[in-house]
């Protein structure tokens, strides 16, 4: 599926009836849902010791600088994420 085509913009926003997009906006908080216990089940992992995901971040640590291991942005972004 092609979330551009999904998204109104100005062009094609009156192509949309109010409860189109009221489901894109369902769709999209799903989905940020879905990240969010994604994000929080890999961090228990990592928590816990998981030997292949360890390795991971210790490689990403290293390229970053960053405690996480992510870019600063991506670090900004996720903290943005688990923060409620």
């Amino acid at each position: 599926m092609n979330l551009l085509d999904e998204i109104p913009n100005q062009d094609n926003l009156e192509t949309f009836t109010r409860y189109q997009l009221i489901e894109i906006v369902r769709k999209q908080q799903d989905r940020i849902d879905n990240l969010h216990e994604a994000l929080s089940d890999l961090s228990k992992r990592i928590e816990e010791g998981d030997p292949a995901i360890k390795s991971i971040v210790n490689r990403q640590k290293s390229k970053y600088n960053t405690k996480s291991g992510f870019s600063p942005e991506d670090d900004a972004m996720i903290e943005s994420l688990l923060d409620p």
